[in-house]
């Protein structure tokens, strides 16, 4: 029957064994408890009455019975035949171990409890790592989930929209949920392979020691009686050959052979490409969802220093697990070392299966770079290799390489953050903490934004442009950098979601700018040819008039209808003036009004003579006079004189002035209709939506499309 068995139980690594033989381990520590105090309340009963023997007999037989019927069948059957025994042979002659109270406690009970603590110690570490090392698949499975999940919604979002940004996100989430599948998989595999191999080849070796232990103790205390009791020699030796019959290895293997565990191959989770549930023709290939990353001027960046990463970190636990190799008998080498040798052997041990479990995950994920992968990707600039090898971390130092191979510039904390626009997602950097500014070029970027823009390139320009035109499409020749932190397990949870508003309609707002012509447009279509005269006649210095202007705006108008490409950038809104009528006699008195009032400057106004004043729009201007509907007198920058009363809104002292970086069209009832370069009030903060004031009214525009002026 035993020839049916496995000569290890090495060989039958799975999950499902190496609970049975912790629960086999566990049983065997209770049986092994009761039977020490069982023989150390004997030695200390040898004086007393055989009543009082019999008394304890039954009570400890009371107690194996009882762990018999919680036991599943075939745990430690020996053991267990042995201590039935055991008792038995203790009732017969209760009244003669008297005598050998003192040899029991000092050659018998001591040595055993000590030997069985030693090695459940040792059990309850090994199976403490194979605990662990499962929870660590959990979390890693939970993630792949959640990973799974951001794949799927990239994936809806580029099927209800083609746009390039969707599929930048749609292949980032690809690649991702790729290496979180490919780290499933490494572990579940090393699990069954190594994990559990390695515990239960410790295991087996302890039980070989415990067994020598339990016997040679067990026949000690045996040869002992029989020399003190001649009349019960039979009985003792039924004893005898019940401890000698002790096999704790065996009765592992048949409790296996009777759980006829089947687990013995680490479950794989097959690839799943998220682009196969689109039910419509993509812009993206299909065929290029499959088991491998993707490689395009979208994911090179990225790929490109994940595997710098994977390099890294490969690097760093080669070079550790070696330095613990060399250092294996240094005394410091173990922060929680015990007084058992063989303890501190095992814990080392199993730091070095923990560093190579690691190191294997990565290697794992290297395999996915491929020769063809690796020819794409161009390689890391030195400077910046360099600078990563002297940090620990890749946050730590947020530099890069610009397009043109030129010496990046720093983002660096200042001291006092003026209110900027992130280059990456556009948003308004409003608090102090929360961004970071280039020195030499003044541009921001979000803290959480950071990695995915990690350098500045140096081009003012081109960061003006990016940070003005995000909503537009890549050109062919533009290099997209969507760099993303691999630390702390690797990323982020918000990886890609920075710059996205939670509406699908806001999103797609954000991305393609309204064009729609300055709703005073048609007005000024309409002006009649003597306005048109006066308004020349006023502005001398103006190198356009109103009637260019309005057909500009009106060409302007035919042309986005009979377009098709929405990026198309609307026309400047600030440009758009109202007409100007004669502006009052400097000679009429004007009464200052007690209460202080201000105005906001909605277009640009240059002065014709001494008595007026020049603005730009959005500027606060104190107003001193404001009686006459046409002209106002105000005081502005240390100048006082006096303005068209149509290119000003009044305000309070304390309110916020917002200018409209983009055009932005309404589509629900509290949403406000705004145009590039107009100034408005804000009324009300909601999160990602502003509440604002224009001339035309009252609504929501997103925060995204407004510029903070004072």
């Amino acid at each position: 029957m035993l020839s049916d068995l496995p000569d290890s139980i090495c060989e039958r690594a799975s999950p499902l064994f190496a609970e049975g033989v912790n629960q086999s381990l566990v049983h065997f520590s209770k049986i092994h408890k009761i039977m020490v105090e069982f023989t150390s309340k004997i030695s200390s009963i040898y004086n007393e009455t055989a009543c009082s023997m019999l008394s304890s007999l039954d009570i400890f037989t009371k107690k194996v019975a009882d762990i018999d019927k919680i036991k599943i069948q075939g745990q430690n059957e020996s053991y267990v035949k042995f201590i039935n025994k055991f008792m038995e042979q203790f009732e017969n002659h209760a009244k003669v171990m008297q005598n050998l109270s003192n040899s029991f406690n000092d050659c018998v009970v001591v040595p055993l409890k000590n030997v069985v603590e030693k090695k459940k110690e040792i059990w309850t570490t090994c199976f403490h790592y194979i605990d662990s090392f499962q929870q660590q698949i959990v979390k890693k499975e939970e993630d792949l989930a959640k990973r799974y999940k951001d794949y799927s919604d990239c994936c809806a979002k580029l099927k209800t929209s083609e746009n390039v940004k969707y599929q930048k996100m749609c292949h980032n989430s690809h690649n991702t949920y790729l290496l979180r599948l490919s780290s499933v998989n490494s572990m579940n595999n090393l699990l069954y392979k190594h994990v559990i191999p390695q515990v239960l080849h410790f295991i087996e070796e302890n039980h070989n020691e415990l067994n020598d232990s339990l016997r040679h103790h067990a026949k000690y205390m045996f040869s002992m009686q029989k020399d003190s009791f001649k009349k019960i020699i039979k009985s003792v030796e039924k004893v005898d050959r019940a401890a000698t019959k002790i096999d704790l290895l065996s009765d592992l293997k048949k409790y296996y052979k009777l759980l006829k565990a089947k687990d013995k191959s680490p479950p794989y989770r097959s690839f799943t490409s998220a682009m196969q549930e689109l039910g419509r023709r993509s812009s993206v290939n299909l065929e290029t969802m499959k088991e491998e990353f993707i490689i395009n001027m979208f994911t090179q960046p990225n790929l490109q220093r994940r595997l710098a990463s994977l390099e890294y970190q490969t690097g760093e636990l080669v070079d550790t697990i070696a330095a613990m190799r060399s250092n294996k008998n240094n005394d410091d080498e173990l922060s929680n070392k015990t007084q058992d040798p063989a303890l501190n052997e095992l814990i080392f041990l199993l730091k070095i299966c923990d560093k190579e479990a690691n190191l294997n995950v990565l290697l794992k994920q290297m395999e996915l770079y491929t020769p063809e992968v690796i020819d794409f990707l161009e390689p890391m600039p030195e400077n910046i290799l360099k600078e990563r090898l002297q940090e620990n971390k890749y946050s730590d130092q947020m530099n890069g390489v610009p397009a043109l191979g030129e010496k990046p510039h720093d983002f660096a904390e200042p001291k006092l953050l003026k209110h900027l626009f992130c280059i990456y997602c556009s948003k308004l950097i409003i608090l102090s903490g929360k961004g970071l500014v280039c020195k030499v070029c003044k541009v921001g970027v979000h803290k959480k934004c950071a990695f995915n823009i990690p350098f500045c390139n140096g081009d003012i320009n081109k960061n003006q442009k990016l940070l003005k035109s995000n909503a537009e499409k890549v050109q062919e020749n533009s290099v997209v950098y969507d760099l993303i932190d691999i630390d702390e397990d690797f990323y982020e949870d918000d990886e890609f979601n920075d710059g996205l508003s939670d509406s699908d309609g806001d999103m797609l707002n954000f991305s393609q700018p309204v064009l729609c012509p300055s709703k005073i447009a048609p007005s000024l279509s309409s002006c009649s040819s003597s306005q048109t005269k006066d308004i020349q006649n006023t502005q001398v210095s103006s190198k356009n008039s109103l009637l260019k202007l309005s057909q500009t705006v009106s060409h302007e108008i035919k042309q986005a209808a009979s377009t098709t490409n929405s990026n198309i950038k609307p026309p400047n809104y600030s440009n758009v003036k109202p007409p100007v009528s004669k502006k009052p006699s400097i000679n009429k008195k004007i009464s200052r009004c007690e209460i202080k009032e201000f105005c906001v400057t909605l277009y640009d106004f240059q002065a014709t003579c001494s008595s007026e004043i020049s603005f730009t729009a959005g500027k606060r201007i104190e107003v001193i006079d404001h009686r006459n509907s046409d002209w106002w007198q105000g005081k502005f920058e240390n100048s006082t004189g006096y303005f068209p009363s149509k290119y000003v809104m009044m305000v309070a002292e304390n309110d916020r002035i917002f200018k409209a970086i983009y055009s932005f069209q309404s589509e629900r009832c509290l949403e406000l209709t705004v145009h590039e370069g107009e100034i408005v009030v804000l009324l009300e903060e909601n999160g990602e939506w502003l509440k604002v004031k224009s001339l035309d009214g009252e609504g929501l525009v997103p925060s995204s499309y407004l510029e903070y002026l004072f």
